[in-house]
């Protein structure tokens, strides 16, 4: 009888040890992604810090284009040939304000005829940098 005990205790701690060691692996994996994707965030941070709209609007739009459109197709996998109005009108109907606000935003600075309206370029630039906070928050 009592080696039965001993076995059955010896057999307890083998499973307890293999799952221990099964949540650390997956630990240290969950721990490995969110590390990486807080390095995505930050790297759009930087991009969109780095934009220059002072003399050279339009290639802070053009910038600011390519910025969107990454971080776009990386987090919502969405395809880049869609038009600012076409997501403007996608997120409207998700009730993602935001995005669609953005959108407007950069619809208006893309395919407008006048001088970029650099008002307008740093207002699209904050709306942007809070969807990528909303998204750092997430992590």
């Amino acid at each position: 009888m009592e080696l039965v005990n001993i076995v059955s205790i010896v057999l307890v701690v083998i499973i307890l040890i293999v799952v221990i060691l099964y949540l650390i692996y997956a630990n240290r994996k969950l721990t490995e992604k969110i590390r990486t994707a807080k390095q995505r965030i930050n790297y759009y941070k930087e991009r969109l810090a780095n934009i220059e709209y002072d003399n050279r609007a339009q290639k802070g739009v053009e910038e600011l284009d390519k910025i969107a459109r990454d971080f776009l197709k990386e987090k919502l996998d969405l395809d880049y040939n869609l038009t600012y109005k076409e997501l403007k009108e996608k997120f409207k109907k998700e009730s993602k304000a935001k995005y669609s606000e953005f959108c407007k935003f950069m619809s208006e600075l893309m395919y407008s005829d006048n001088r970029v309206d650099i008002l307008k370029l740093k207002k699209a630039i904050n709306i942007l940098q809070d969807i990528i906070e909303d998204w750092d928050i997430k992590l």
